[in-house]
């Protein structure tokens, strides 16, 4: 896909959209659908999946390279997580998205 159609391809995006999910997949299409229906579209996703057992992960994956996927060894609390999710980031603006 173009670089405008993903939004982030080969250059910094405006937005970094931060979710912390934890076994969220019951709902998780429907939260992604939505925000890929924003009509700001310079954006990436910053997953980070903290410890889901349930295939959130994947299900974020369908966004492909709009998405970048991130965890650890370990659950932790939301503000660390969203913590840890930012530092990752690569805009200057966050938004932040419940799973």
């Amino acid at each position: 896909m173009s670089a405008s159609a993903h939004g982030v391809a080969g250059r910094t995006p405006t937005v970094s959209v931060i979710m912390v999910c934890y076994d969220g997949a019951a709902l998780l299409s429907q939260t992604l659908a939505i925000l890929t229906a924003q009509t700001l579209q310079d954006w990436e996703l910053v997953f980070w999946d903290n410890g889901s057992t349930d295939g959130s992960a994947d299900i974020a994956r369908g966004l492909g390279a709009r998405v970048r996927i991130f965890g650890g060894p370990e659950r932790l609390t939301l503000g660390a997580a969203r913590g840890e999710a930012v530092a990752l980031a690569r805009a200057d603006l966050f938004a932040f998205l419940r799973s």
